[in-house]
């Protein structure tokens, strides 16, 4: 009958447990005096050995005003446990406070009465894990923006192809206007002639005419919603960069934050560029380094498989993958470094290989966390019986596999949680507990482990393991440890820390990246990052394309301001200074000269990192080559413009003539022709006004437009459009407030044509009959002007868009001709005048416009 093995000590209880990697701590009493607390979790806290024996109050005072003394009383007097997962909590650590993330439980241990003896305070810093999911969360959001932007760009072509047919149809109706013309002149002079005749050639005349101008009603409002368009498409293409540029940033910090090398390996030249991380590990100076050079910091006897494994990554048929473990020796580094590396190499249409981009974890603590663990583990099998108990409250999911049946003989509840089993599993097989696991390597390894008697353990293995009938993949790291007795080997121990967060987080880090490189293509965005101390910047190829640079050129940042057109090079740098002092994103839009002499036009948006004090350290930003944007708009202003000014001629000559017939018209008695042309006279007055405000947007906009001021009184000039409505517009009653002089210094024509457009708005929007109240008065160091209707009202959405040009109502009762340019006009002459316009509405009770001028 074999002997029962000596017990360990509580001494030497206490020094195992104080080797195990994850945090662990005992605290006594209600107020969580600490017992013991082991190295990792000491670290967690930031405090040294002196901390034992003191309440938690006492050892982290930062913790007052948190809730997790008060969750440690309610453990204790309970005898519950107490779990939570991603929970802030607030440390001092080297005098500062910072904010983390743990997974943490509070488990009561009981006696055999029930009673609380100690609380088993265990606890894993995740605060990486937690920062990489909303990383990747950005990531994700920034790749549906940039769907959005793709479907904008596929549409504004449609738009623009729409606007060109928009202009040939404009061109015909003005050969139309110059033909009507000269029959109208011939008929003039046949007129004593051809009485009868003149008359039925009026009407169809006037046919025409009204059919014409329906075309140019449908052709601008198809040019309005062009532009429509456009502006909206500007708007989401802002949103857009802002967004990829935060994205961008964090995706970085993510990486950064989990301690991860990231590289890209050039087959065509054997090149790579790293980040960081990874120069720091291979001793790296510059951003690049040749392949072959480092190798030599691998060890000896890796760099042959690393070979392997790249030549295997680079041919197509082998899917790409890359992934192995090496040692690197830096002579730099003290200490050898075990890396784990994975990639993915990308492929032209031809199958050739063009890049090999992936990620490097530095592994080594991990290796050597479990060779401590696999002590722990021999130690604790020697007395197994033992310590059956303190297994089941290990903090790490642990089970024993009896002979070569693999009979579980016991799991404590972290393993059982893994396998989603219960406590009933134990006396039976392992394939027969989990029989998804036949199909899979384990059974086989256990096998051997149980032949050769050697320790075995796997670093992200993959397991599947079906939960509710769905088939989950999932990671482990994991030991095998034979146990011997009676000199041979009978069973195995299995310690298991699931690691599937941290794989998957990797991949998805991955993943991301490469998914912003492509957009980053695809959008045709130029990024870069400056070094403000020194000046360097690193940049993608399209920033440097965007510079017009050669490949081969290089520049700093100073580069980039000199080659900025005199006049924008303190704009910006101010942009950039209030941005980075404000900590926001800085965005702005201007001319660049390229080496050959051309310029073009860069939309910018930028932002600053900050080190641990808050000093900014770097600027990273996007750019975006927008001049054929900038050439497009000013092409749609030289045209609005150009037909404004060519369609006036003939439709003054058309005037002149209809005017003429209509008087000899009323002189000879024939009242339908009088009608007629009365009709087709009031026609001519709309188009009129329509290419005059199509002309002064053009004006406005080309820097043509002049403001003259002079002092008058707006009170007498508002009395004046008052009066003139009171004649024209008779279907309304005018009511206006006098209250006296009213002294401006302004432009007085300017001014008279915003007030007459608001009381014009005011006639056309409200019922007939209804009252227009008008008033101009003195308010404090401004003059205010205010026109009242009883109109529909106006919506919410839609009071801030109403001064912007071409935007219209879409739900107003009445049909309405226009363009949506009279409010814009009137907002940019107050504008110009440093005045203010406004306007408040209600639906159903009228609208109020005001405007203000500075006295």
């Amino acid at each position: 009958m074999p002997t029962t093995p000596p017990f360990l000590d509580p001494q030497q209880i206490i020094d195992i447990f104080s080797q195990i990697s994850t945090a662990t701590a005992l605290h006594i009493g209600e107020e969580a005096h600490i017992q013991f607390a082991n190295d990792a979790m000491l670290s967690i806290w930031g405090k040294d050995r002196s901390v034992i024996g003191k309440s938690l109050e006492d050892a982290l005072p930062e913790l007052k005003g948190q809730p997790f003394i008060e969750m440690f009383a309610k453990v204790w007097i309970e005898g519950l446990t107490i779990s939570g997962s991603d929970t802030p909590a607030e440390l001092n650590i080297n005098g500062e406070d910072q904010l983390f993330y743990f997974d943490f439980e509070y488990r009561a241990i009981l006696d055999e009465n029930g009673k609380t003896i100690c609380i088993l305070h265990t606890a894993t810093d995740v605060t990486d894990r937690f920062l990489k999911q909303s990383a990747l969360q950005q990531v994700n959001e920034h790749a549906e923006f940039l769907r959005i932007e793709q479907a904008l760009n596929e549409e504004l072509n449609t738009k623009n192809e729409d606007l060109s047919a928009a202009l040939e149809e404009i061109r015909a109706i003005n050969d139309e206007l110059h033909a009507t013309k000269e029959n109208l002149q011939l008929l003039n002079d046949k007129l004593d002639a051809r009485v009868k005749e003149r008359t039925e050639t009026i009407s169809f005349l006037n046919q025409e005419l009204e059919a014409s101008n329906e075309e140019i009603r449908a052709s601008n409002e198809e040019l309005m919603a062009s532009n429509e368009e456009m502006l909206k498409f500007n708007q989401q293409l802002t949103m857009v960069y802002e967004k990829l540029k935060i994205s961008q940033e964090e995706a970085a910090l993510a990486i950064d934050a989990a301690g991860l090398g990231t590289f890209d390996f050039n087959p065509l030249n054997g090149s790579f560029s790293a980040n960081d991380k990874l120069r720091k590990w291979f001793g790296i100076e510059g951003d690049w380094l040749e392949l072959e050079k480092a190798l030599q910091v691998i060890a000896e006897k890796d760099r042959v498989r690393v070979r392997a494994a790249i030549s295997h990554s680079l041919d197509f048929s082998s899917g790409g993958d890359y992934e192995i473990d090496y040692q690197i020796i830096n002579p730099k580094d003290p200490r050898p470094r075990i890396i784990k590396a994975k990639g993915k190499t990308h492929f032209d249409a031809d199958k050739k290989p063009i890049r090999l981009s992936g990620v490097l974890q530095d592994v080594t603590e991990q290796v050597t966390g479990q060779e401590k663990t696999e002590l722990l583990i021999k130690n604790l099998a020697a007395s197994e019986q033992k310590f059956r108990r303190l297994i089941q409250q290990a903090p790490v999911a642990i089970n024993v596999f009896r002979g070569h049946e693999l009979i579980v003989e016991s799991a404590n509840e972290r393993m059982l949680e893994i396998w989603n089993r219960t406590a009933e599993i134990e006396g039976k097989r392992f394939d027969e507990v989990l029989p998804e696991i036949a199909d899979q390597p384990f059974i086989k390894i256990l096998h051997g482990v149980l032949d050769s008697g050697l320790p075995y353990h796997g670093l992200e293995s993959r397991a599947v393991i079906i939960k509710d009938n769905i088939p989950q993949e999932r990671y482990f790291n994991f030991i095998y440890q034979p146990i011997e007795e009676a000199g041979k080997i009978s069973s195995i121990l299995q310690v298991v820390t699931e690691v599937t967060e941290q794989v998957n987080a990797r991949k998805e880090i991955s993943e991301a990246n490469t998914r912003l490189s492509i957009a980053m293509d695809a959008g045709s965005l130029g990024s870069t990052e400056v070094d403000l101390a020194s000046g360097t910047m690193k940049y993608n190829e399209q920033f440097r394309r965007i510079f017009g640079k050669k490949p081969d050129e290089d520049f700093v940042y100073s580069d980039m301001f000199e080659a900025m057109l005199p006049q924008y090079r303190d704009p910006i740098r101010e942009l950039v200074s209030i941005a980075k002092e404000n900590h926001s994103i800085y965005k702005g839009e201007y001319e660049i000269m390229w080496p050959d002499g051309s310029v073009h036009w860069i939309s910018a948006h930028g932002r600053a990192r900050y080190d641990d004090q808050g000093k900014p350290v770097k600027m990273v930003g996007v750019l975006s080559d927008i001049t054929e944007l900038k050439a497009d708009e000013q092409r749609k202003n030289d045209f609005i413009g150009m037909v404004s000014h060519e369609l006036k001629t003939p439709l003054t000559s058309l005037t002149g003539y209809v005017q003429l017939l209509y008087s000899k018209a009323q002189k000879n008695g024939d009242s339908f022709a009088s009608t007629a042309l009365d009709k087709a006279n009031n026609q001519l007055k709309k188009m009129t006004g329509m290419i005059n405000s199509f002309l002064n947007v053009s004006r406005l906009e080309s820097g043509k437009i002049h403001i003259e001021k002079q002092n008058f009184d707006l009170s007498g000039l508002v009395s004046e459009m008052e009066a003139e409505f009171k004649v024209t517009a008779n279907s309304h009653h005018l009511v206006f407030e006098q209250i006296g002089e009213v002294l401006v210094n302004a432009d007085r024509d300017k001014i008279g044509h915003v007030v007459t457009n608001l009381i014009s708005n005011a006639v056309k929007y409200s019922p007939v009959g209804t009252t227009i109240n008008i008033t101009c008065k003195k308010e404090d160091s401004k003059a205010t002007v205010s026109v009242s209707d009883q109109g529909s009202g106006i919506k919410k959405e839609d009071k801030d868009k109403l001064f912007e040009r071409y935007y219209r109502v879409t739900d107003q009762s009445l049909t309405i001709a226009g363009f949506g340019i009279g409010l814009y006009l009137c907002a940019e002459i107050i504008s110009r005048h440093n005045g203010e316009i406004w306007l408040e509405s209600e639906l159903g009770r009228g609208s109020t416009f005001y405007f203000s001028l500075p006295l």
